[in-house]
């Protein structure tokens, strides 16, 4: 999932159920990377039923690829979220990632020095 190549960065952790968890975190995102610019890689891991939001099929396609239309920012869903709602990963939008399970991910970027805010 890392394809910026930045000396610091940025986990953004949206969990919820509503759309308006993942818009605040594309939305923070975005004026984070504006603030940072391209030093500060921001990733955002979307877990719980919010993934939803994160196929071709939703409403949020466009505003994932404008998100992510920044080579510093990124987004990825939880494969333990997506199982739970019955979502393959090959439904994901094309500028989604995936990662097995964002618990871990989020421990384990944290031991690496990433700063962390969740939503």
């Amino acid at each position: 999932m890392e394809r910026a190549t930045a000396d610091k960065h940025l986990l953004i952790h949206a969990y919820g159920e509503t759309s308006e968890t993942l818009s605040v975190a594309l939305r923070a995102a975005r004026n984070a990377a504006n603030e940072f610019g391209p030093e500060v890689g921001i990733h955002i891991v979307v877990q719980g039923p919010a993934v939803e939001h994160l196929t071709t099929q939703s409403g949020f396609a466009h505003e994932i690829r404008e998100t992510v239309a920044s080579d510093s920012i990124e987004v990825a869903a939880c494969s333990n979220s997506l199982g739970a709602v019955g979502i393959d990963t090959s439904q994901l939008a094309d500028a989604v990632g995936s990662v097995p399970s964002a618990v871990a991910y989020i421990a384990q970027k944290q031991w690496e020095g990433w700063a962390y805010v969740r939503f």
